[in-house]
């Protein structure tokens, strides 16, 4: 979110998850999505990439949003309105929180995995940031890891 900076998961640490999952999930395929702001992004994503995501990035209506979504094994994402759309379709969903805080922004269900990182500027809602800690420090091992537990995986 272009707004939200501070909300988005580093390009790195994204990244890295990625081809941690290419690496050790055999099987699963990742799909890039988001809205037209985010294009850009996942397209230099792909750039990084050895094996291509699926990119529907700024290419899906809300209909076709939901139809893909439907048809996830797990969905992890930042604080955006798509948390909550993959969250009410019971997609265990995976969500990375660092400048907002989860309890006064989700509804917890089974199907909601929270991972945040408690910091001393923890929860300050500011739409921009020098250090980006809260998000930075959720590593890729870190989501791999609830992301395993939620697929039955070691």
């Amino acid at each position: 979110a272009r707004k939200w900076e501070t909300k988005n998961w580093p390009f790195n640490n994204t990244k890295r998850f990625i081809e941690m999952v290419y690496r050790e999930l055999n099987g699963y395929e990742v799909v890039l999505i988001g809205d037209r702001d985010s294009e850009k992004i996942a397209l230099n994503l792909q750039s990084f990439l050895k094996q291509k995501a699926i990119n529907l990035s700024g290419k899906t209506s809300l209909r076709e949003l939901i139809a893909v979504i439907r048809r996830l094994d797990a969905f992890i994402t930042p604080d955006t309105a798509t948390l909550h759309l993959a969250q009410s379709l019971g997609i265990p969903t995976v969500a990375l929180f660092g400048p907002t805080n989860p309890s006064a922004h989700t509804v917890r269900s089974p199907n909601l995995h929270i991972i945040v990182k408690k910091l001393n500027c923890s929860f300050c809602y500011k739409p921009r940031c020098e250090t980006h800690e809260c998000m930075s420090s959720i590593s890729p091992s870190e989501v791999l890891a609830r992301l395993k537990h939620i697929l039955g995986l070691k």
